[in-house]
């Protein structure tokens, strides 16, 4: 099967390229601010060295403070996690409801 471009379709090309390029590389606007939603405390932004979210892997897991720092992470919102990280913590098995 051969294809065949016609020189204004090569033209629309090579026209739009640089402004989808320029579109790409644009910075990101500044992140909205980010509370704790438990005890509305302002955080630093989700991409600082010192949000919690940076914090808590300097902690060893399951530890009382790795479990605080993981907490109000998850309570910023800058993380949506798939699994809850403190489950394999729990020393009591959750049992399930029944229905």
């Amino acid at each position: 099967m051969k294809l065949n471009f016609t020189a204004s379709a090569t033209f629309l090309f090579l026209a739009i390229s640089p402004i989808s390029a320029l579109a790409i590389a644009s910075e990101a606007p500044e992140a909205a601010e980010v509370i704790d939603i438990t005890t509305k405390e302002k955080l630093p932004s989700c991409q600082s060295e010192y949000h919690p979210c940076s914090i808590y892997h300097e902690f060893e897991e399951c530890s009382p403070k790795w479990l605080k720092w993981i907490g109000k992470c998850g309570a910023s919102g800058c993380i949506q996690w798939f699994r809850d990280p403190t489950e394999d913590c729990r020393t009591t098995p959750i049992k399930p409801v029944e229905a």
